[in-house]
């Protein structure tokens, strides 16, 4: 790989905090493409690592509401260390209505609609979430709001090196994104739960920590 492509991480950033500046330059990225201003609300549709990075962006940007919903308890609770300002649980809480900014960090059909009633006059709707399934809605109402829809992905190289800067700054902590440590021998164990989890954030693995001993083993 070319050498254009690392970036150096201060002595005084925590090792393991390497480890999370791809994940906190997607929030950056996503909270970019959404135009986030000081004075914005903004609502966050989705409470994984990409809405919660993104809302952490958002608050560094300036945005004086932000609002995560998400249906995982779990989820919602880990959001709190993010800055946000509400918690919905899209089961039985409504979105709330007239937000700057509204972004999709889910990626499942149907939901575009209720995107679209959230969003204020002249608002921006940003696309964050993988949808690989066909999707349609009603865009009468977001032409009558005269809304924007944008699609974020992935991040800039400029924007590897501006995460790096917040983390040595002490501007972001990124350490609440991160759910479980463990050991390189548990590595599979924490695929699987990673896997079946709803609720995980980021898991590390770090080699240097003492496995738990086996059943059996003495």
């Amino acid at each position: 790989a070319s050498s254009r492509l690392s970036f150096a991480v201060p002595e005084d950033v925590p090792e393991a905090h390497g480890a999370l500046v791809e994940p906190y330059a997607v929030g950056l990225h996503t909270a970019r493409i959404a135009k986030i201003a000081p004075g914005d609300s903004v609502l966050v549709i989705g409470a994984g690592p990409v809405g919660l990075t993104t809302a952490r962006w958002a608050k560094a940007m300036g945005a004086k509401e932000i609002v995560v919903s998400d249906p995982v308890a779990a989820r919602r609770e880990l959001s709190g260390q993010f800055g946000v300002t509400a918690i919905v649980d899209p089961t039985y809480e409504d979105l709330g209505r007239d937000y700057d900014v509204v972004i999709d960090c889910v990626g499942k059909p149907g939901l575009l609609d209720s995107y679209v009633t959230a969003a204020a006059t002249k608002g921006r709707v940003v696309i964050a979430g993988v949808c690989a399934e066909p999707d349609t809605y009603l865009p009468v109402l977001a032409l009558l709001k005269e809304l924007t829809v944008a699609f974020s992905v992935y991040y800039l190289p400029e924007e590897f090196e501006r995460v790096i800067d917040a983390f040595a700054s002490g501007s972001i902590d990124p350490s609440p994104l991160v759910t479980n440590t463990v050991h390189l021998e548990d590595i599979n164990s924490a695929f699987r739960s990673v896997a079946e989890s709803t609720a995980d954030g980021k898991v590390l693995v770090d080699p240097r920590l003492v496995a738990e001993p086996r059943p059996g083993q003495s």
